[in-house]
């Protein structure tokens, strides 16, 4: 199974976490400030 992820990072609003499995269902998160830079470096 293929599993789609996107991190949208917001400007003046939190960033987002978006998974997109392959039957085509979504699920997604708002992330707290800087958190994307943060997780992705490690």
């Amino acid at each position: 199974m293929k599993l789609i992820i996107h991190v949208k990072k917001g400007s003046k609003k939190p960033s987002t976490l978006a998974c997109q499995r392959e039957d085509g269902a979504t699920t997604y998160s708002k992330l707290v400030q800087n958190f994307e830079i943060h997780d992705i470096a490690h």
